[in-house]
C-alpha cells in the first residue's frame, strides 16, 4: 500500500507536465497568431492609405450605367484598377417627381413648375407624401409650399422609431382650395417625441387643379429647419415607366459597401440631388473606403436651390494626373470582407517569412554547436556526449 502511494505522484507527475507542456505551446500559438494577424491589420491600412496616395484609377477603362430609381436616375460611373476604385454618382431628379419635394424650396409660387411635386392626376384620388429628414427632430409646425393649386393638405402624421404612425394634426389647409392659390402652409404639430418622417395628407379632389408641392421643412420649438432627403408619394406625374421594366437595379451596379447601395432603405437618409464620390483602396482586396467631398458650386449653393432634371453640385471628374484636380484621399472607412480577407493575407505572408528567416539560422546555429560539442539547444559544453543528454537545459533527458 505505501509503494501504491508513493508512485502515484511520480506516475502523474509527467501527464500533468505533457499537459502543461501542451497548454503552453497552445498559448504561445495562439499568441504568435495574434501578433501576426495585429501585424497584418497594420499593413492593410498602410497598403491602403499608400494607394490613397500614389494609387490612381483613372489610366483604366471607365465603366458607365444608368439606374432608374423612384422618380429619379443614377449615372454611375467606375473607374477600376489594381487595388484602387473610384466611383462617380450622379442623380438625375424627373421632372414632376416626388423627389423636387425634397431639399430647400426653388420653384416660383403662383406657377406650374417642373421643379415641384405633382400628382399623376388633376383631381383624381386623394394622394399622399411620406418624408424622411437627416435628423431626429421633436417638430412642432411644418412647412408646405404649395406652389400651384394648394389648399389640399387635410392632415399631417408622424412616425415613431418603430413605425409606428401618430396624428399630429387634422384640419383645414391654411391656403384656400380655389384655383391657382398657393403660398406657405405652416402647420401646428402636437408632438412630444422624436422623429425622422412625416406623413401628408393631401385631399387633391377637393383643391382644383394640378396640385403642386415643392418642399416640405420641419420646425422645432427653437426655430431650426430641416429640408426633406427623401420621399415616397402615392403617384406622380413623372414617367416611372423605365423603372418599371428596367432589370438593373443599384445594388447590381454599386458595391455592398457604399451608401448608394442602400439608397431604397428606409433610414438610408441620401440627398435627392447631391452627387455622391466615393474612392475606396486595398490590395489584393479593397480593404477601405471614404467619400470624396465636393466643392461648393459658385451660385445656388448658398441658397439650396436644386435644378430639374440634374445636379448642380460640381462634377469631380477623375483625372489621370493628380495635379490637375485631385488631391489624394486616404480611406478611412472599413469595407469588412476586404480588410479581413487582406489581413488574413498580409499576416500568412509574415509568419511564411519568419519561418524562412527564422528556421535556416536556428539550423546553422545548431550545426555550429554540433561541431564544437556543445548542446545544440543551449550551447552548453558537452564534450560531444550527445547520448547523455544536457545536464543544463534538459535536451535529450528522460523525465522519469
Amino acid at each position: 500500500m505505501t509503494t501504491l502511494a508513493t508512485n502515484l505522484p511520480s506516475t502523474a507527475q509527467p501527464k500533468s507536465r505533457r499537459s502543461a507542456s501542451i497548454i503552453h505551446r497552445a498559448t504561445r500559438l495562439f499568441m504568435r497568431a495574434m501578433v501576426f494577424l495585429s501585424l497584418g491589420a497594420i499593413v492593410s491600412v498602410l497598403m491602403a492609405w499608400a494607394l490613397g496616395m500614389w494609387g490612381e484609377p483613372q489610366s483604366a477603362t471607365v465603366v458607365s450605367s444608368t439606374v432608374p430609381q423612384r422618380g429619379r436616375t443614377w449615372n454611375i460611373s467606375s473607374w477600376s484598377s489594381s487595388g484602387s476604385l473610384r466611383l462617380q454618382c450622379q442623380p438625375q431628379v424627373h421632372a414632376w417627381s416626388a423627389w423636387q419635394a425634397t431639399g430647400a424650396p426653388d420653384a416660383v409660387l403662383g406657377g406650374d413648375s417642373s421643379m415641384a411635386w405633382c400628382p399623376a392626376t388633376a383631381d383624381g384620388q386623394k394622394e399622399w407624401l411620406i418624408l424622411d429628414y437627416p435628423q431626429p427632430m421633436t417638430p412642432k409646425f411644418v412647412d408646405v409650399y404649395e406652389n400651384y393649386c394648394g389648399g389640399m393638405v387635410t392632415r399631417v402624421t408622424v412616425f415613431k422609431e418603430n413605425g409606428d404612425e401618430v396624428d399630429a394634426w387634422r384640419g383645414q389647409d391654411p391656403i384656400p382650395a380655389v384655383l391657382g392659390s398657393c403660398g406657405v402652409a405652416t402647420i401646428p404639430l402636437d408632438v412630444s417625441f422624436k422623429t425622422q418622417r412625416i406623413k401628408l395628407y393631401l385631399d387633391s379632389p377637393a383643391a382644383v387643379g394640378w396640385n403642386e408641392v415643392d418642399a416640405v421643412g420641419l420646425i422645432d420649438a427653437e426655430g431650426n429647419k430641416q429640408w426633406a432627403c427623401d420621399v415616397q408619394e402615392s403617384s406622380s406625374y413623372a414617367d416611372l415607366n423605365v423603372a418599371a421594366v428596367s432589370p438593373l437595379t443599384l445594388k447590381d451596379i454599386v458595391p455592398s459597401w457604399c451608401p448608394i447601395a442602400q439608397a431604397d432603405a428606409a433610414k438610408a437618409k441620401l440627398s435627392a440631388n447631391g452627387d455622391r464620390n466615393f474612392e475606396a483602396r486595398g490590395w489584393p482586396m479593397l480593404a477601405l473606403w471614404s467619400e470624396r467631398s465636393t466643392t461648393p458650386a459658385a451660385s445656388g449653393a448658398a441658397t439650396g436651390a436644386r435644378p430639374s432634371g440634374r445636379s448642380m453640385s460640381p462634377r469631380i471628374i477623375p483625372l489621370a494626373n493628380p495635379a490637375s484636380g485631385l488631391t489624394p484621399l486616404l480611406p478611412t472607412r472599413p469595407i469588412w470582407s476586404g480588410l479581413l480577407f487582406d489581413t488574413a493575407f498580409y499576416a500568412a505572408f509574415l509568419a511564411a517569412g519568419f519561418w524562412l528567416l527564422v528556421r535556416p539560422r536556428r539550423m546553422v546555429i545548431e550545426l555550429l554547436r554540433m561541431r564544437r560539442g556543445c548542446c545544440i539547444a543551449c550551447g552548453y559544453e558537452l564534450d560531444f556526449d550527445f547520448r547523455a543528454g544536457c545536464p543544463e537545459c534538459g535536451w535529450r533527458r528522460s523525465h522519469h
